[in-house]
């Protein structure tokens, strides 16, 4: 009976609202982490401002939720040519329009190819330049938080090939394997080497791992229905996480500092995958489908690509820390608007006459 429920549920109600919330928790932490709490951070006691940083894993919740829908997509598509060519195409018209015009108006904006700084201009067109920022180059800082967008990109490219290539079980374990042992590759990278890990994508890449592996999870509807009789444990489960993944980022831990990464994936994914079966149950989120976080979760991609570039803009037209945040914000969400409105939905639903299904 269970499992016929648990179908009925995926074919009903296969887009989850609640995700774009989660989005817009995600992008209001890396926006409030770059506008408010990085500005602040001097006058900041030494607890209170790495209480804060905590908001700079906002990437990572953006990690989990990618590895969770885009694994979802690939294992539907297979190893079928037509169903990955309809992948690359959508996956391009959803990202490169407005990747290039950031880099554009930017390049316009700084005079050239000093926004580049000492890396080569040509990485930005293979998505690999954050392998040069991990090794010490820096850019222009309107173009600094696109590290995270050259690692979704390199997924984008390479992930369909484990998915071709590998069956469910074989994933689940790969996927698994990583998360369990990054903790030990961030260890040695950080200890012997130089490189930043945070922008370094062999080291970056437990939140994706956590989200395909919830994708292959849920793909069962005996799991689901499993899991749905256990959600008082889940929501128990997720919140435990989330504080311990909270305590991790303020709490000096020494040579273990490098576990936060899995851990605050980890947690992000008990937490989506806590509200995944919560939503196809039927039992809405109410945080979650508050309209201005699921507002803010649709129009997430133009937020956090520009918002970096508006606060610029902001802070060279006035001084006053206060009246540029509102400069910077009406900047940011106009733009946005006007971006899903006119560039984003159209792009996204030229896109799907490219159908997986057909394919």
């Amino acid at each position: 009976m269970w499992k016929g429920i648990c179908v009925l549920m995926l074919i009903h109600k296969s887009r989850i609202h609640e995700l774009d919330g989660l989005r817009g928790i995600a992008i209001l932490m890396v926006v409030t982490l770059h506008w408010i709490i990085q500005p602040w951070m001097p006058a900041l006691s030494k607890w209170g401002g790495q209480a804060l940083y905590f908001f700079a894993y906002g990437v990572d919740l953006f990690f989990v939720i990618s590895g969770f829908l885009i694994g979802g997509i690939l294992l539907g598509v297979g190893n079928r040519f037509s169903g990955m060519r309809s992948f690359y195409i959508r996956r391009i018209l959803r990202i490169w329009p407005l990747y290039y015009l950031l880099l554009g108006i930017v390049y316009l904006f700084a005079q050239g190819k000093s926004v580049f700084f000492d890396i080569p201009y040509w990485t930005f067109f293979l998505f690999i330049f954050n392998f040069w920022e991990s090794a010490g180059f820096i850019l222009h800082q309107a173009l600094g938080q696109l590290w995270s967008i050259a690692i979704e990109e390199q997924f984008y490219a390479l992930g369909p090939l484990m998915f071709m290539f590998l069956n469910r079980k074989q994933l689940a374990y790969l996927t698994s394997a990583y998360i369990i042992f990054s903790p030990f590759l961030q260890f040695l990278l950080t200890r012997y080497t130089e490189l930043d890990v945070w922008r370094f994508t062999p080291a970056r890449l437990s939140g994706i791992s956590v989200g395909i592996l919830l994708a292959i999870i849920l793909s069962s509807p005996e799991t689901v229905a499993y899991l749905f009789s256990k959600i008082r444990t889940l929501k128990f489960m997720a919140f435990a996480l989330l504080v311990l993944a909270i305590a991790s980022s303020v709490t000096p831990l020494g040579d273990f500092s490098s576990i936060r990464f899995s851990l605050v994936s980890v947690a992000f994914g008990a937490v989506l995958m806590t509200v995944q079966i919560q939503s196809l149950s039927g039992q809405s989120v109410p945080v979650l489908n508050l309209t201005f976080l699921r507002y803010l979760g649709l129009r997430c991609y133009s937020i956090y690509l520009f918002h970096i570039f508006f606060m610029l803009i902001a802070r060279a037209l006035v001084k006053d820390f206060f009246i540029a945040l509102l400069i910077q914000t009406a900047l940011t969400l106009g733009f946005a608007h006007f971006s899903w409105k006119y560039l984003e939905a159209p792009l996204i639903r030229f896109g799907r006459r490219y159908s997986y299904e057909s394919a």
